[in-house]
């Protein structure tokens, strides 16, 4: 009630000075509206209407001005409570001092005091600097620059505006320096807005370059003292509203103003000043700063030496410190000197791992994982930058990736804890991929295929070598770097250790014979084998070992009993949990289609003996397509994502692949629908019978999702995680394109049908005002015209129908 009268206030008196904007008309209800978030929830025509009626008021009022700059800009800024109120008011703020300054400098109003627009910056930086919205801090200073910079007194309204906005920043220095907090977050804002306006007076000629000079350095003192001063250093938050001024900064003044007070905080007061110093190196990277920091790497500023003491430390600090040392390799102005900076903070950090002097050595596992998070992330940017390097910066960087990819195999030969070592693979993974793109294969990258193959090649198969085993092989294959790379490193592995297949046979060998003695238990020790082998053979045409082909071709057995551990309900049950196993199951099955089609091919045989995939003369598939239909119902996580790919297109690839490579005769398509069909009905009925289950009692169902009593109402629940959409068990929408790609290439009517069937699975059950059924009725009608009518022509069209209707 009372916002609703606040609004009609607000609009009324605001309708009431429309009519004479000369008049004196109170700002004060509409600005209590525009800082209020209920107006966030408004009509936007309500919403619209309000801002406008402000921003007109403060336009053409002078006196609702200078109510906004003694005090109600400030009332507003404490009142805001949503990011939308904060843009609004700074909105309205921004406009009413381009006003201001215009009219004060232009219309010569000796009675308006200066004053009014130092209360106009204040308000409006008070505002920026509580609301942390960089975006709104960008759309102030661009709006008052280009606004002024459009009116005639362009050059006197943009001066007029630098005494102001630095004594803001004053203001807010000396508040630092005393302790006082709540000024300080006006300094980004005003710097920031402040840097906008002299690089327009000095682009544009408008000031000397002493009075240029004399801002820049009083604008860097006050950075400082506002920042790095006494025993207060600013959080993140606030170094990360002076991103526009410190964009600008040139390498003279880091290297003269910045660089010296860092060094100093830093080994002064190491714990509180490493949070600040590695924000203000995150906001010159973020912002593509060219500052240059190699020469303070070491020296007298001794930055490197400082993050790796923080990470020694162990303290809390340790992850921020790892972050600033990232920032160096980033910071160092383009040129050949980019690849010097990484060489030095990754040569501290190898160096680091692999010492055996106890004051040098990352000697806890949380040192370690700091370092290879490190290691990881530098990596990856030099990665990304690869292509732009001279050939003299490859060279260099090269040599580095040598001696990284040696330091870390060694490192994690002896790392036995879990969190590191797993950080420590992927940032030997990186390496490996960047040593690759920049260079030929070292002895490093020897030593790093070594690391990750020595478990196969171990002859006491304890369960911690099986760990091991699987920790490696099985993280190569579900990192996040793209396919070709990965099957490259395969490749490698076999080039690099002649002992390897025989290794990955023994493992394929025990894994048959643990399922022989339990199916219960999912063998997945023996598809990573399985894997490797497949992709060695395809990219190299090697022969499969006998033993490998037997395991792989099992799945053409009607009979579960006759199958083997790769297809056994047991792996099927695993698709449900193990994302290697998702993410590798139905590509080895894909493979090893296309391996036999290409045998039988060569020897001109019939591929319809060797159908893996198949559909037998009763209807009933065969193991392998039962446990491709699982692949498709538990496709792998949508967070897990390789080189932009998502899980759905990479099943839909493999769908593809192997209804391409079988024979027409298997009837590939018909088979995987079928059990498809079957699948997700069982999925569908388990999940109802449980629910049923769950909502007998409501002891039953509160023991299965607690009701959490501190909420004071229900959540309102939306999109993909509401109960309409959720389904237990599968995942609809890729079920849904499978069967939408499979019906065009099934053959039988009844698995046509069972496709189109397929294609409505987890749909919404509204007729009328649904986009979703709109397209599946769309959908649905052209597959029958490209799928079902074009039967008709054929003499068994009467079959057909019978089917349909029998199907029906």
């Amino acid at each position: 009630e009372n916002f609703s009268t606040q609004l009609i206030q607000g609009l009324t008196m605001a309708d009431d000075g429309a009519a004479d904007q000369s008049s004196s008309v109170d700002v004060r209800p509409l600005v209590t509206l525009l800082s209020s978030c209920k107006l966030d929830v408004a009509p936007p025509t309500i919403r619209a209407s309000v801002v406008k009626r402000a921003t007109d008021i403060v336009t053409n009022g002078v006196e609702a001005r200078r109510e906004l700059s003694d005090g109600l800009g400030i009332e507003a800024a404490a009142r805001c409570n949503s990011p939308h109120s904060y843009r609004r008011i700074a909105s309205l703020l921004a406009t009413a001092l381009v006003v201001h300054a215009d009219y004060v400098v232009c219309e010569h109003h000796p009675t308006v005091a200066d004053d009014k627009l130092l209360g106009l910056c204040r308000s409006l930086c008070r505002v920026l600097g509580a609301s942390t919205n960089i975006a709104a801090l960008d759309e102030c200073a661009s709006l008052i620059v280009e606004e002024l910079s459009s009116r005639d007194c362009c050059v006197e309204s943009l001066r007029a505006l630098v005494q102001p906005l630095l004594s803001v920043a004053t203001d807010g220095a000396v508040a630092a320096e005393k302790g006082g907090m709540k000024r300080v977050v006006d300094v980004g804002p005003a710097l920031s807005l402040l840097d906008g306006i002299v690089t327009t007076l000095n682009y544009g000629a408008s000031a000397t370059s002493d009075e240029v000079k004399k801002w820049r350095e009083e604008m860097l003192q006050l950075f400082l003292r506002s920042t790095l001063t006494g025993g207060r250093f600013a959080p993140s938050v606030e170094i990360r509203m002076f991103g526009i001024f410190l964009s600008s900064m040139t390498q003279g003044e880091f290297d003269k103003f910045i660089a010296p007070v860092l060094g100093l905080k830093l080994r002064a007061n190491p714990d509180s000043s490493i949070g600040t110093s590695n924000a203000l190196l995150s906001v010159l990277v973020d912002s593509g700063s060219d500052i240059d920091v190699t020469v303070h790497l070491e020296g007298e500023t001794k930055l490197l030496a400082t993050g790796m003491r923080q990470i020694r430390s162990d303290k809390e600090m340790g992850t921020v410190a790892s972050s600033f040392l990232v920032s160096l390799t980033l910071l160092t102005g383009g040129g050949s000197k980019s690849s010097t900076a990484v060489s030095t903070v990754v040569r501290s950090l190898t160096d680091a791992l692999v010492s055996a002097k106890p004051a040098h050595a990352f000697s806890t596992p949380g040192q370690r994982l700091l370092a290879y998070q490190a290691l990881k992330q530098i990596g990856s940017n030099q990665l990304n930058n690869a292509t732009e390097f001279s050939d003299k910066e490859k060279e260099l960087l090269f040599s580095v990736a040598d001696a990284t990819l040696g330091a870390l195999s060694r490192a994690l030969s002896k790392d036995t804890d879990g969190d590191a070592a797993s950080s420590g693979f992927d940032a030997l993974l990186i390496w490996m991929r960047l040593q690759r793109r920049v260079g030929t294969k070292s002895d490093g990258y020897g030593s790093a295929l070594g690391y990750i193959v020595q478990p196969v090649l171990n002859p006491k198969q304890t369960s911690s070598v099986t760990a091991e085993y699987r920790s490696r092989m099985g993280s190569l294959l579900t990192s996040s770097l793209p396919d070709d790379f990965v099957e490259s490193v395969i490749l490698d592995l076999f080039q690099h250790e002649e002992k390897l297949e025989a290794g990955l046979v023994s493992q394929i060998d025990n894994a048959v014979k643990k399922h022989t003695s339990s199916a219960a238990v999912a063998q997945i020790d023996g598809l990573i084998a399985v894997f490797f082998l497949l992709t060695n053979s395809s990219a190299s045409s090697a022969d499969l070992p006998p033993s490998v082909t037997k395991v792989l071709s099992a799945g053409s057995s009607i009979k579960a009993a006759k199958t083997s551990f790769l297809y056994s309900q047991a792996m099927n049950n695993a698709l449900s949990s193990n994302e290697l196993v998702r993410h590798v199951l139905h590509r080895a099955i894909a493979m090893y289609v296309k391996i036999v089609s290409n045998e039988s091919d060569e020897r001109g045989g019939d591929r319809a003996q060797d159908g893996l995939i198949r559909l037998n003369d009763k209807g009933k598939p065969s193991t392998a397509a039962i446990t491709l239909a699982s692949c498709v119902v538990n496709p792998s996580s949508s967070s897990f994502r390789i080189s932009g790919t998502s899980p759905l297109d990479r099943i839909s690839s493999t769908i593809k692949k192997i209804v391409t490579y079988s024979n027409p005769e298997s009837r590939a398509a018909d088979a995987i629908v079928v059990s498809l069909f079957s699948l997700v009905n069982e999925l569908a009925l388990q999940d109802e019978s449980e629910g049923a289950t769950l909502n007998e009692t409501r002891e039953a169902r509160e023991n299965y999702e607690p009701v959490n009593m501190s909420m004071t109402k229900l959540p309102l629940v939306k999109g993909k995680h509401s109960p309409t959409s959720a389904h237990k068990g599968f995942d609809p929408n890729v079920v849904r394109r499978i069967a939408t790609l499979l019906a065009n290439s099934a053959i039988n009517v009844d698995s046509m049908c069972k496709a189109l069937v397929l294609t409505h699975t987890g749909t919404t059950m509204k007729l009328t005002g649904s986009r979703q059924r709109e397209a599946l009725v769309t959908a649905t009608i052209q597959l029958l015209r490209e799928r079902i009518i074009p039967l008709s022509k054929e003499d068994e069209y009467a079959l057909l129908v019978a089917a349909l209707a029998r199907f029906i």
